[in-house]
């Protein structure tokens, strides 16, 4: 499985990317479209590769009461050659969807569909002619792993050749249950922006949530007022590696875990 650090909407990106060097990066075009922000994804040069995500911001354009234009969204995959991309959803509306995907794929791209916890399963069945498919939605879902169980075993009763990634999908322990290609989160950014750092326990295989001023005193640091950069890079660090930790065992886990409990779901129906 791989774990996509999510950029936040801040303006200090670049002192993230000199923490994440070789990290498994995911941006959204809603926030990251304007020159300044693009030159920063340029600069660490990964729009081209299979480290870097697109998606397209459509929850948080809408979160605002604006919307993205699909053709300035394609014009910008194409002029900056990105690899991986998602299509353009639109929020309440599979139809919209769907028709947003078509126009995509009209345009010579080939985006990853997007289904949406609580959307009726008639609007998956056609993404199974994808190799990819994202699940989006699901933060602070009722009945998430009720719903996941679901949907891995609608698909595996057709193929288990989908790779699928999950939108800010980061629970332990649903990441652990399905056989998840990749997910994403900015989780990683709470020691900074929400005051707590999650500490991987490895014994009880899950995060121990911490004060980060009590990370930083464990560590012999502390500050006044506004926090020093290089604090806030110590933590970033700090936070990166824990996640890397909590992205091998998921791996370990995985690799040791016999997921043909849902294509043999297939008898049953």
């Amino acid at each position: 499985m791989k774990l996509y650090f999510a950029l936040s909407s801040g303006e200090d990106n670049k002192q993230v990317f000199q923490i994440l060097p070789e990290a498994n990066i995911l941006a959204s075009y809603f926030y990251f479209k304007s020159d300044s922000r693009l030159s920063q994804l340029k600069e660490i040069n990964v729009l081209n590769t299979k480290r870097f995500i697109l998606d397209s911001g459509a929850y948080s354009a809408y979160t605002l009461g604006k919307k993205i234009n699909i053709l300035d969204y394609i014009n910008f995959i194409k002029e900056n050659k990105v690899r991986q991309y998602a299509n353009l959803d639109k929020i309440g509306d599979p139809k919209g969807t769907a028709k947003n995907y078509e126009i995509m794929k009209k345009e010579g791209l080939n985006p990853k569909p997007v289904f949406h916890m609580g959307e009726s399963f008639k609007y998956l069945e056609p993404m199974l002619e994808s190799k990819y498919i994202a699940l989006g939605g699901m933060v602070g879902g009722i009945n998430l792993e009720s719903w996941l169980d679901e949907v891995f075993n609608f698909i595996y009763k057709k193929t288990n050749k989908i790779k699928i990634h999950g939108f800010g999908m980061t629970n332990t322990q649903l990441v652990c249950k399905f056989p998840w290609h990749s997910v994403d989160s900015t989780s990683w950014l709470s020691p900074v922006a929400f005051g707590r750092f999650s500490k991987w326990d490895k014994v009880r295989n899950k995060f121990k949530v911490i004060q980060t001023d009590e990370f930083l005193s464990l560590n012999n640091f502390s500050y006044d007022n506004k926090m020093p950069a290089e604090i806030r890079n110590f933590l970033l660090q700090s936070q990166v590696k824990e996640y890397a930790k909590f992205s091998n065992f998921v791996n370990n886990k995985h690799n040791n875990t016999n997921f043909n409990y849902l294509t043999a779901q297939q008898k049953l129906f």
